[in-house]
């Protein structure tokens, strides 16, 4: 058995066959890096507001932790959206004030890398 962690804190362990098929996987499937720039971030919340993003990236996003503030206020100005904008039906993060939201923190998180 190997043991892992992800990063966060989490301990898994794996068989040298899982371990493999993980390794062969990441091949077909390699994940996007999470974006680090605040026009990066800004990119992917646009995107996520025109649902052109996977849920996996913009998850990606939500749980990593930035060292760059202006990046981390637009984080958990997003998680925010999610509760103050509910969504309508079952699918979906928020609704399209929520869309809107999300738009508008894009654009002040740019605004902010220009000031910089």
């Amino acid at each position: 058995m190997l043991y892992f962690s992800n990063g966060y804190g989490i301990a898994f362990c794996v068989n040298e066959d899982e371990l493999l098929q993980m390794k062969l996987l990441s091949r077909f499937f390699p994940r996007k890096p999470v974006p680090r720039t605040e026009d990066e971030i800004a990119s992917l919340i646009e995107r996520f507001a025109d649902d052109a993003v996977g849920r996996w990236e913009w998850d990606s996003f939500i749980s990593t932790n930035f060292e760059n503030e202006p990046i981390n206020r637009a984080q958990k100005e997003c998680l925010k959206v999610e509760e103050e904008f509910p969504r309508a039906g079952p699918v979906g993060w928020c609704n399209e004030q929520g869309l809107d939201r999300l738009r508008a923190i894009a654009s002040e998180l740019r605004r902010s890398a220009k000031k910089s």
